[in-house]
């Protein structure tokens, strides 16, 4: 057999600060191809193809060629083949993502035989697929004879492109890289253009990104063996020839002018009476090839907004009149990053400020913050006049009126940055490489329970920066990113004055882009009244209707999945005796302790996961509407210590109220996750099975297990609701609600369930008659009503006779 690939790399990913995942990275000797191959000890065996790809357009050539290359190939010409290729060897199917970089192909098997069985015909798909203009007419774009648009992606798009968070987000993009820059189109297309993207387009764009140079395959499982490298070296040699061409360039990073417009306001199609929008910051954020500055300005994102003992969230959301429903740090490894802060949720019924320029520029300010018409000393100042302090009295807070006017949310958020880097993290020298520590501790637990997903994460941005990071100059940077614990241990050693200075190099002095998104209730009906107009125009271009119909239903035909009995009886199957296990040990103990039962699962894990389930059959019908607000308060409640109780590590000699800012903070750094659901797998408002229990999900280092172990029980114990508390998580519930119903597939989920669901005697289950957003929102709005006008006692005593029940 000829030696195809050769061993180029052996790398070690770091999935904790003792453990290592070992890889190995082989190339193509004649073609480039990487396939880099983690031994990973976990039951399931995963693929991922990265393609790295950039848009150039608003055409959504990236996301049109990934729906297309699952429709045949040049070796397995029908369409479904992949598919029930994949169905046949102990997978649910193959999957794809795209994204502003990259596009990638997944697939997950339950063994390395049933892996390698589909990786020949997956690559053959992707590097030689039909690409038919009789495929593009079914799975792109096509109008029939009455001009209505149709195609799997067109109609993908046309359901997102106007929800506020992805009209934002390519608002945003523009902003902070320039609509002629890499990052400026719409990958995944817009509608008006899609229809006018030519089949022969997506074939030179295959052409231009698709060689097997530019592929990085990435193999994650407890492979046996060299039978991966001897498969690698059995792939057909046609299947791996270069056809495409190199697409390595590094893209151009100049940022745009800072004289260039900074923000806009933003209307999103929204239901009559829509009361929130949102307010989104966007920075760029330092190079690829920076790691250890990425980590720690993630880090920092983290501390800012993470937790509800975060000061943003203290600031913003965790008050009795909220200014936003919920604050979000996050980064995106765009080249260079891109950082946010993203505030959702924000009241706009309250604004009564529709005046305003739709776009802004700056203004000649010196500090990175732009706002509009003002300049930043104007609107600092005059905020500075206006801010409330965040205290729960009776008075409507002045910053309510203002959100949405020209520059003030942004001069909010600047003033608070300033706060906390003049307060130097509130007076907390430990506050940063406490939050290191903590961000290792879930980076660790979501290499351990999904490290598939995290290699993928982690090599995908490897190999986008490999390809068009300037720094990396198209050489690889496989690699780069593998001793990512290692980072976070120095960064927890940085003294304070290091995170102050990236506060305010990162976010407070850089040059800040925002959107402010105003929900609109006419808008959906002046964009359907446009598409009426499109569609009348398409028909008017028809000329022979007849001959028109018969064409799309020629190319519909030709497109269905239709596998001859030949092709599925020689569908390559798996021996099923080489399935992987998850080696375990499981016991029950009867009545331990306070507890009717307790299971123990043993399995080689770094963590402690913790479930508690509590019987609700006794909380009455009455108290049932309270459950999503009981829930919710849970972890997020003052707790009122007896005395006799432990706190920290003594024995309380008089009674001690523990604030809800202290419980989250303590939580947060004993837990790496924790959540509280009426049912398993729960949200709020969303049906789940088991639905008469409530359930308390905990994930700990066994060290912490006892700790963590007795607060869950004191929390359920002795949890402490104050009015203010009950004022500012129902109206945060409220904004979740208002966020459910601008997500179309969240609210036929809701509707769905609403219609069917049913106990045994066919009667409607409780949890639809009480818990549902349809029920919801309306005892929600009157226990705020309620509190507001000093009449918060009755809902302290349900969620008191709730709590005594359980």
């Amino acid at each position: 057999m000829a030696v195809q690939f050769v061993r180029e790399q052996t790398l070690a990913y770091q999935k904790s600060a003792t453990g290592h995942i070992p890889a190995t990275v082989f190339r193509h000797r004649a073609h480039g191809l990487r396939v880099v191959q983690c031994q990973v000890a976990q039951p399931l065996f995963s693929l991922a193809i990265f393609v790295p790809t950039l848009p150039g357009d608003d055409k959504g050539l990236p996301h049109t060629l990934e729906h297309l290359v699952f429709c045949g190939s040049q070796r397995h010409a029908h369409r479904g083949f992949l598919d029930a290729l994949a169905n046949c060897n102990f997978s649910h199917g193959t999957n794809a993502w795209t994204a502003d970089d990259c596009t990638c192909y997944t697939l997950t098997a339950a063994s390395e035989q049933a892996l390698l069985n589909v990786l020949p015909a997956y690559l053959d798909h992707v590097l030689r697929p039909q690409l038919r203009a009789e495929q593009f007419v079914a799975e792109v774009y096509h109008h029939d004879e009455r001009g209505r648009e149709h195609g799997v992606v067109f109609s993908e798009m046309l359901a997102a492109e106007h929800e506020e968070a992805e009209v934002a987000e390519r608002h945003l993009a523009r902003l902070l890289f320039g609509a002629g820059a890499a990052y400026g189109p719409v990958y995944g297309g817009l509608t008006r253009d899609i229809a006018r993207l030519a089949n022969a387009e997506v074939v030179d764009y295959h052409r231009r990104f698709y060689g097997a140079g530019n592929l990085t395959v990435l193999l994650t499982g407890p492979f046996a063996g060299r039978r991966l490298e001897q498969a690698l070296q059995a792939l057909p040699a046609d299947l791996l020839e270069r056809r495409g061409r190199d697409s390595r360039a590094p893209i151009d990073c100049t940022p745009p002018p800072r004289h260039a417009r900074a923000w806009e306001r933003v209307p999103f199609a929204a239901d009559p009476g829509a009361d929130t929008g949102s307010v989104r910051f966007a920075w760029r954020g330092p190079a690829s090839e920076d790691v250890a500055t990425l980590v720690a300005v993630e880090i920092l994102l983290e501390y800012l907004a993470e937790e509800a003992s975060s000061p943003l969230s203290r600031r913003f959301v965790e008050r009795a009149q909220p200014l936003a429903s919920s604050v979000v740090g996050t980064i995106k490894e765009t080249i260079p990053a891109s950082l946010f802060i993203t505030f959702e949720g924000v009241p706009y019924g309250a604004a009564g400020s529709e005046a305003g320029s739709e776009t802004g520029s700056e203004t000649g300010s010196e500090a990175g913050f732009e706002t509009g018409s003002e300049t930043d000393s104007e609107a600092d100042s005059e905020a500075d006049s206006e801010l409330s302090d965040g205290n729960d009295n009776e008075c409507e807070d002045p910053d309510l009126p203002r959100l949405f006017d020209d520059g003030y949310f942004a001069a909010l958020l600047h003033r608070e940055l300033v706060r906390i880097h003049a307060s130097r993290f509130d007076g907390d020298e430990q506050a940063l490489p406490r939050a290191a520590r903590q961000y290792a501790q879930r980076l660790a637990q979501s290499m351990e329970s999904r490290p598939d997903e995290m290699l993928q994460q982690i090599i995908g941005v490897e190999v986008v920066a490999s390809h068009f990071a300037p720094g990396f100059a198209g050489k690889s940077a496989l690699g780069t990113r593998a001793r990512v614990f290692d980072v976070v241990a120095d960064l927890a050693r940085r003294p304070t004055d290091y995170w102050l200075g990236l506060l305010k190099t990162w976010l407070i002095d850089a040059r800040a882009c925002h959107v402010v998104m105003v929900p609109d209730a006419t808008l959906g009906a002046r964009l359907e009244r446009e598409r009426r107009q499109a569609e009348r125009e398409n028909a008017a271009r028809v000329v022979d209707r007849d001959a028109h119909r018969e064409r799309i239903a020629r190319a519909l035909e030709s497109n269905r999945v239709d596998l001859p009995a030949a092709v599925r009886a020689a569908i390559p199957l798996p021996d099923a005796r080489g399935t992987a296990t998850l080696p375990h040990r499981q016991r029950v103990l009867a009545a331990p302790g306070a507890l009717a039962a307790a299971q123990v699962v043993q399995c080689d894990t770094e963590f402690v996961d913790v479930q508690l389930h509590v019987p609700l059959g006794a909380v009455p019908e009455a108290l049932r509407p309270y459950l999503v607000l009981f829930q919710a308060l849970v972890f997020s409640s003052d707790v009122a210590l007896p005395a006799g109780a432990c706190y920290g590590g003594r024995v309380l000699a008089a009674p001690l109220r523990v604030p809800h800012d202290d419980v989250d903070r303590q939580l947060a750094e004993l837990t790496t996750s924790r959540g509280c659901a009426v049912g398993l797998g729960a949200e709020p408002f969303v049906s789940a099975w088991v639905d008469e229990l409530l359930v308390l999900a905990l994930h700990t280092a066994p060290a912490q297990y006892a700790a963590v172990a007795r607060w869950t029980m004191q929390l359920l114990a002795f949890g402490a609701p104050t009015r203010a508390r009950v004022l500012a998580v129902a109206q945060n519930l409220l904004g979740e609600i208002a966020r459910i119903k601008r997500d179309g597939d969240l609210m036929l989920m809701a509707a769905v369930a609403r219609l069917s669901a049913a106990d045994r005697a066919g009667r409607p289950r409780w949890i639809e008659n009480h818990a549902s957003l349809f029920d919801q929102e309306r005892v929600l709005r009157q226990i705020v009503a309620d509190a507001r006008r000093g009449h918060a006692q009755p809902t302290l005593d349900s969620l008191a006779a709730i709590r005594r029940l359980l």
